[in-house]
């Protein structure tokens, strides 16, 4: 054995295992919408906002989904250390604010090409990650302008992400209908289509369906139902300590 001293360095991650784990994490355009939704809901508590309305636009024509919202933004070098590098410590000492080590608007370019384009104080960054992982920045701590702010619908500060969906994810060939039925019956969507502090408000474009969706305010509204099992009972080892179940059934 050599008397050289031993240098290591960090195990190479290969492109690959990351691309699987993308698939996993993202199966299909609702998941994709529901990733930025919470991200918008996190944006929203980091900037202090009590009450934050998130803009959603299916683009049946485009097979585009779009996500705003009017949090604080991002300048160049958060975009870069936030969005470009997967594993990045983004959770938050508040228990309101959830993490995936930088992952969850990484993830969804699984779905497609993904572009976020944002405005933080007088400054506006955008950058990519395509379908292929591929990612680099379009522009860094550009001076805002009229023609920006209207381009992407910013009027003060905020950010706007697009994900092209693939041709696996098309919008085209469901009904409007059936768009709001995925949104509204989404089992991570419910409390937050009940909570008042989160709008949601979603627009389609495109297409022919004769129902018009514009500016929607998406909400779940629980079904009928019967409460059939209500008991509470000791757990066992913890003095004091009362558990309850609840079952309904639903009519």
């Amino acid at each position: 054995m050599s008397s050289t001293e031993l240098v290591k360095t960090f195990v190479k991650l290969n492109p690959k295992f990351y691309d699987m784990i993308r698939q996993v994490a993202i199966k299909s355009w609702i998941m994709g919408f529901v990733e930025l939704v919470l991200n918008s809901i996190d944006a929203y508590r980091r900037s202090g906002i009590q009450k934050g309305v998130i803009y959603v636009t299916l683009n049946r024509d485009k097979n585009i989904i779009s996500n705003k919202k009017e949090a604080n933004g991002m300048d160049a070098n958060i975009m870069k250390t936030k969005i470009l590098e997967v594993g990045s410590e983004n959770t938050e000492p508040s228990t309101l604010i959830r993490g995936m080590m930088g992952r969850g608007a990484k993830d969804v370019s699984v779905l497609g090409d993904t572009y976020f384009y944002s405005v933080k104080g007088t400054k506006f960054s955008a950058c990519v990650i395509d379908r292929n992982m591929m990612a680099g920045m379009i522009a860094e701590d550009v001076e805002v302008n009229d023609e920006i702010r209207m381009k992407y619908g910013i009027p003060v500060t905020g950010t706007l992400v697009e994900i092209h969906l693939n041709e696996l994810n098309s919008l085209a060939n469901v009904t409007n209908a059936s768009l709001l039925d995925d949104i509204q019956k989404d089992y991570l969507l419910r409390n937050i289509l009940q909570d008042p502090t989160i709008e949601i408000r979603v627009s389609v474009i495109g297409g022919n369906d004769p129902l018009k969706v514009e500016n929607l305010l998406m909400k779940y509204n629980p079904p009928e139902a019967k409460k059939i099992v209500d008991i509470t009972f000791d757990v066992p080892g913890y003095e004091g300590i009362d558990a309850k179940f609840t079952l309904y059934k639903s009519m």
